[in-house]
């Protein structure tokens, strides 16, 4: 019968799947455990921080979230302002000597 359907087997609750897929054994099943998702209880769950908290990341610039109050996680920031300004002076302060390039 499975060989009209090559590259298929049948696993032990009937169902044909890929060659390739793997079941896991009872003695596998028992060293794994339970794996479901598990909700975590943390500090900030428990004493939540304040939203007009000054909590400032690792760099001491911006606002952390209160997951990240310790700053220990990289986060997305806003740095446009920061960017524009470093921008402007390195074009204000940029020169070419004359003779330096040579082509």
């Amino acid at each position: 019968e499975l060989a009209a359907f090559r590259g298929y087997k049948k696993t032990t609750d009937g169902k044909t799947t890929s060659y390739f897929t793997r079941e896991q054994s009872q003695r596998e099943k028992e060293l794994i455990g339970d794996i479901t998702p598990q909700r975590l209880e943390s500090d900030s769950a428990r004493n939540p921080v304040s939203q007009g908290s000054d909590n400032t990341t690792a760099q001491g610039k911006g606002k952390a979230s209160a997951w990240n109050a310790g700053g220990a996680t990289w986060e997305e920031k806003d740095a446009t302002d920061w960017c524009t300004t470093q921008l402007e002076y390195r074009l204000k302060n940029a020169a070419v000597i004359e003779g330096s390039l040579t082509g």
